[in-house]
């Protein structure tokens, strides 16, 4: 079992019940394998590795209950539940008193790509197309994020953020569209594979380096393009689709909710 992380954020290879999108956006319901950030408990299995970007670990998340979070990892982006969401890694450049970047500034219909960079290659893990916003600080949060988020997000996402000394920032919660609740046709999506029976070997992750518009060079941090109106924006969101499709993943576009367990003393 791995237990909730204390030290630097790391991608896990996760499987859960879920739904994803084929080539022809049919829908598939049943357990997903798929690359993403988890930073609460998890059992973990033991994977076959052919080379260095396949994952080496299966990790099954589950949440565990929590009232004291300092020195505890946050989980962003979330991709759990009805929508993904993303709250503030990245926003401020520098802290406690820091300069506030694009990323705090963003508006629906704008798409993040959150994954990788290995061996000048980006790999990517979760596109997330902005559908609402709602902006937060230590001093609002619980009043302006009450019934905005899942229960789950308030322990494994906003206890850890806000467990920390104040510094007087404030924050975008960013909520993705999804099948449902699209943005200009689109919609946020993990690549994903479906899980038939035992999994002996994962996948590596999907490059994107090939487009025009990704960094494959960028170690740590963000980067922007700024896109003159939706049609452009449409026309990056489908090249990723793509890309995604013909790397052989499927697009995940639910995940659920990891289950409540009290994790055993390892």
């Amino acid at each position: 079992m791995k237990r909730w992380n204390r030290g630097d954020h790391h991608r896990k290879f996760l499987r859960t019940s879920g739904t994803s999108l084929g080539a022809r956006d049919e829908g598939n319901a049943g357990e997903v394998l798929f690359w993403g950030e988890w930073e609460p408990p998890s059992t973990v299995a033991l994977l076959e590795a052919p080379n260095p970007d396949y994952p080496r670990y299966l990790h099954r998340p589950f949440l565990e209950p929590r009232t004291e979070f300092a020195g505890y990892q946050n989980t962003d982006p979330f991709v759990f539940g009805n929508e993904f969401l993303y709250t503030g890694c990245q926003q401020w450049r520098g802290k406690p008193h820091g300069t506030p970047v694009q990323l705090r500034y963003l508006l629906p219909g704008s798409i993040i790509l959150f994954g990788s960079c290995s061996d000048n290659r980006f790999l990517l893990d979760t596109v997330l197309v902005v559908r609402t916003f709602i902006d937060h600080g230590r001093e609002d949060h619980r009043d302006v994020l009450r019934g905005a988020v899942p229960d789950a997000y308030w322990t494994v996402t906003l206890g850890p953020w806000y467990a920390g000394p104040p510094d007087g920032r404030s924050f975008r919660l960013y909520r993705g569209a999804n099948p449902a609740n699209t943005v200009s046709e689109m919609f946020s999506f993990f690549p994903c594979l479906r899980a038939d029976g035992p999994t002996t070997r994962g996948f590596a992750r999907p490059d994107l380096s090939a487009l025009p518009f990704v960094n494959p060079r960028l170690r740590q941090g963000w980067s922007a393009t700024k896109l003159r109106d939706v049609t452009q924006v449409s026309d990056v969101w489908q090249a990723v689709r793509q890309a995604v499709l013909a790397q052989g993943c499927e697009l995940g576009v639910r995940a659920a909710m990891p289950p409540e367990r009290t994790p055993s003393r390892p």
